[in-house]
């Protein structure tokens, strides 16, 4: 039976592990066995694709790890091993302590359960147990295996580092939708089934996940006067993180295009009650475009009318466009990464829409309308179910 899951259940709150935030090196360490059976065995991710989910949160925060192979279960830290039972994640609670990471055999293929499970141990939560989620997604009750189920409860506390933040189905902490199935079948799936293809569109953390582990141990004292879903960091409390598309010293600008095949270089546009049409195609590089609605009380309309994306097989620099119609410009966009032929239409959520385009290869293009619109939804509308709006569609 399909059905989105509204009740709330009890469920323990999430603190984090007093990870070191002063530069100090925290250490992370594998487990022997589980070190030999990601360097000798077939099927298994490399040890160096785990280590970068490190270099990324050290780069993009302010904390310092380092992997070791003296392996201190008395010190804080990260210990990854392999268990017989079920996966999860003990977190630390004291200097002395680590965090133990223990997953199946079978879990260690997954790339995508591994980057979940370093999250967790973050302190983060999954981004499915969001007191907002029943608006982004319906739950497979019945095909969840008991053992996984509190990972889908939601939860019943507003985290602090959640304040201001959007849904983010390309998050680290979004697990995939086979996870915790019983085997009949899949476990969620987005109210938008365009999303479905970014649940495993990066193999890496995506700027919302530095975002939050900067809002439990990089927060600065100031008020935070970054735009479009930027943050100051502990490690420099006076420039603003932004992300890819914004720089700025407030994170308040668009990285400016003005190549012919990015809209004819009109790339900053105002939005009219009546439609106006974008054209990209044959760019050479990022091609970026913001539409803001002339009249502020109203949200922008995006109507994808066609896209034709080049792919090629196995290659990690593929066309890709991506849309921010949320009001939270920090989360990942929704993603057009394969030919659309059949125009839709995303929700008017806010007052500006920032799109960007890559093509490396210039051969593919993309094809969109745009218009003002009064606001329908009040969000956040914690009321409502995707599945109660779709049937006012």
């Amino acid at each position: 039976m399909l059905r989105a899951i509204t009740n709330v259940k009890k469920i323990p709150i999430v603190y984090p592990p007093p990870y070191p935030t002063n530069g100090t090196e925290v250490k992370y360490f594998y487990d022997k066995d589980l070190k030999d059976l990601l360097s000798t065995t077939k099927g298994y991710p490399d040890v160096e694709e785990i280590d970068e989910f490190f270099n990324q949160i050290n780069k993009h925060t302010c904390l310092n790890f380092t992997r070791s192979e003296e392996i201190k279960e008395n010190k804080i830290g990260i210990y990854f091993m392999i268990t017989s039972y079920t996966d999860h994640v003990e977190l630390s609670n004291d200097e002395n302590k680590v965090t133990k990471v223990s997953l199946t055999r079978e879990t260690y293929k997954d790339i995508f359960q591994i980057r979940f499970y370093i999250g967790l141990a973050f302190g983060l939560i999954p981004e499915i147990q969001r007191i907002d989620r029943d608006r982004e997604l319906q739950i497979y009750d019945t095909n969840i295996n008991a053992r996984f189920k509190p990972y889908f409860n939601m939860s019943n506390y507003y985290y602090k580092f959640l304040k201001n933040t959007d849904y983010d189905f390309a998050s680290a902490t979004h697990f995939p939708n086979y996870f915790g199935s019983t085997g009949s079948g899949i476990t969620y799936k987005p109210c938008d089934y365009r999303y479905e293809e970014m649940l495993k569109a990066n193999k890496h953390f995506v700027y919302s996940d530095f975002r939050k582990i900067n809002n439990i141990y990089c927060k600065c004292p100031k008020k935070n006067s970054c735009q479009h879903g930027g943050y100051y960091s502990k490690k420099d409390c006076n420039t603003c993180k932004c992300p890819a598309m914004f720089n700025g010293d407030n994170c308040e600008k668009l990285i400016e295009t003005k190549i012919e095949g990015c809209n004819e270089g009109q790339t900053t546009l105002t939005a009219l009650d009546d439609e106006q049409e974008v054209t990209i195609e044959n760019i050479k590089e990022d091609c970026y475009i913001s539409i803001t609605a002339t009249n502020s009380s109203k949200v922008v309309q995006i109507i994808v009318e066609w896209a034709q994306i080049f792919n090629i097989k196995g290659c990690v620099m593929n066309p890709r466009g991506e849309i921010k119609y949320r009001k939270d410009k920090g989360v990942e966009g929704l993603y057009i990464q394969h030919n659309v032929s059949e125009s839709f239409e995303l929700k008017a959520l806010s007052s500006e829409v920032f799109v960007k385009f890559h093509d490396p290869f210039s051969k593919s293009s993309l094809v969109f309308f745009y218009r003002q619109v009064d606001q329908t939804e009040d969000f956040p509308d914690l009321t409502k179910t995707c599945k109660e709006k779709n049937t006012e569609l």
